[in-house]
């Protein structure tokens, strides 16, 4: 729910608007009127408040925390970064939907040990078919 509404402000909103030119062109954005200091601070205030919420959860899930608690996860975020595209946060949510799917349907069909490594299959398959992500986007370069 959180990454759904990350991705609407991201791509609906005036503030979202801003943050995608700022991540353009930094000197192009306080042309316009942008202040890219105090928008940096604000991106790194609710990242730092998104992570918070995902480690609070994450202690939720758990029962408590210890040092190695999101060790497990690490290779899942990997994934699923490869997997949606570098930068895309749609692609981000979809990924995370097809590698829970494959893992669930190897579980159920397979074994549950093999879960793990239903992450690396979807990366180098993905790697090889379309190397960019699901839903990167092209970059244009200037001439």
């Amino acid at each position: 729910m959180l990454s759904g509404a990350l991705a609407l402000f991201v791509s609906r909103s005036r503030h979202g608007r801003a943050l995608r030119a700022l991540a353009e062109d930094p000197y192009a954005c306080g042309l316009v009127g942008i202040s890219p200091a105090r928008l940096s601070i604000a991106t790194m205030f609710v990242s730092g408040a998104l992570a918070g919420c995902a480690g609070l959860l994450l202690a939720l899930q758990q029962s408590g925390v210890d040092p190695r608690s999101g060790d497990p996860l690490l290779l899942k975020a990997f994934a699923v970064i490869i997997l949606g595209g570098v930068g895309s946060v749609p692609g981000a949510i979809l990924a995370a939907f097809i590698l829970a799917f494959a893992e669930v349907m190897t579980q159920v069909h397979i074994n549950g040990s093999y879960t793990d490594g239903v992450a690396f299959v979807l990366i180098i398959v993905l790697l090889l078919v379309r190397p960019q992500g699901l839903f990167a986007q092209t970059a244009w370069k200037r001439a």
